[in-house]
């Protein structure tokens, strides 16, 4: 089975569709144990590493029967490496393989306030439910615990700003519920128009280099206006951007602006400036460059939507000030 799952990790984790840096999660059950990825490692290196931490079901089973979603993941740690986060959910599953991925096209689909009302008797989903956002961890769980008792053969949880949990009884079953989903929720894509990169290299402010980030794509959030008159009420849409980018960009309507800029601010590793580009420092690194591409890629799919739900400033709050979100970033940068 593992080798099996390491193959199927592997393929979904280069997909940036589907898995992004450190985000996401799959996990097994054989023999009483709950093999779950790691917190703050990335599926993408199941065939370079190990990325699975052992748990025992039993021990799980025994919380969830009792109501106590909010374990203490230190007490399960294994060769260094915590459970992910959301072990819970892995174990409240009754499948062998469960799967849970922040997938951009659905994901796109799961930030607007109408999502619920869209897929009701959509049956290409197969069997589904539905559980609105919820703080990731403890009131996640009680979330689709609650969920799953109404509908015991869901398959399929739909987590509203969040992403999707996947469960079969086979990697290949579950692969082809992925493959399904994606494509029910799969829209035409932004198409740039004009310049498609950044006319400015490179920079230094505030003692920091600033470089020009190297996608094209990404540097269309800056240079096509409606995206850029988005970054600001359409920033905080789902946790693991708000975790890994911050509760709010720094944007600049010229050039001139930023540059006018005392020099002595302190400034954050990312700054977008009008009809310039997106500018990254040195130390920004890949797990946070994978969050701030799936933004593109979830934003550009919401061109001509307007009735989003975002985050609370009081749930960015809570992301940002939570340890078990500190100790997965830290991870996901040391692997980075």
């Amino acid at each position: 089975m593992k080798s099996v799952i390491n193959e199927f990790c592997t393929r979904i984790g280069r997909n940036r569709l589907l898995v992004q840096g450190a985000g996401g999660n799959v996990s097994w059950k054989q023999a009483g144990i709950l093999w779950v990825k790691a917190s703050g490692a990335c599926i993408a290196d199941a065939d370079k590493s190990e990325i699975f931490v052992p748990v025992e079901l039993g021990k799980l089973s025994d919380q969830i029967r009792l109501g106590n979603f909010d374990i203490d993941l230190r007490l399960h740690e294994s060769g260094g490496m915590r459970p992910s986060i959301e072990v819970m959910l892995h174990a409240m599953m009754r499948f062998t393989v469960v799967v849970h991925l922040h997938a951009v096209p659905v994901l796109a689909k799961l930030v607007q306030a109408r999502f619920k009302e869209d897929i009701s008797g959509a049956r290409a989903l197969g069997k589904f439910c539905f559980v609105s956002y919820a703080m990731p961890g403890a009131a996640l769980a009680k979330g689709i615990h609650d969920a799953l008792v109404s509908s015991p053969d869901a398959n399929v949880v739909f987590m509203g700003n969040h992403g999707i949990l996947v469960g079969g009884e086979s990697v290949h079953e579950v692969e082809k519920a992925i493959d399904s989903i994606c494509a029910f929720f799969e829209v035409s894509t932004f198409s740039a128009g004009g310049a498609s990169s950044s006319s400015v290299g490179s920079f230094y402010k505030s003692g920091k280099r600033f470089i020009a980030f190297p996608d094209s794509e990404v540097q269309q959030l800056a240079l096509d206006d409606s995206l850029f008159c988005r970054l600001e009420k359409d920033w905080a849409l789902y946790p693991d951007h708000v975790v890994f980018l911050g509760a709010c960009p720094l944007i600049f309507d010229s050039e001139k602006s930023f540059m006018e800029l005392e020099a002595d601010v302190d400034l954050p590793d990312l700054v977008f400036i009008r009809n310039t580009g997106v500018f990254v420092s040195d130390d920004f690194g890949s797990a946070r460059s994978a969050q701030l591409i799936c933004y593109f890629d979830v934003l550009s799919r919401l061109r001509n939507v307007d009735n989003l739900v975002r985050l609370t400033e009081f749930q960015v709050e809570e992301l940002l000030g939570w340890e078990a979100e500190k100790y997965r970033q830290k991870r996901s940068n040391l692997a980075g």
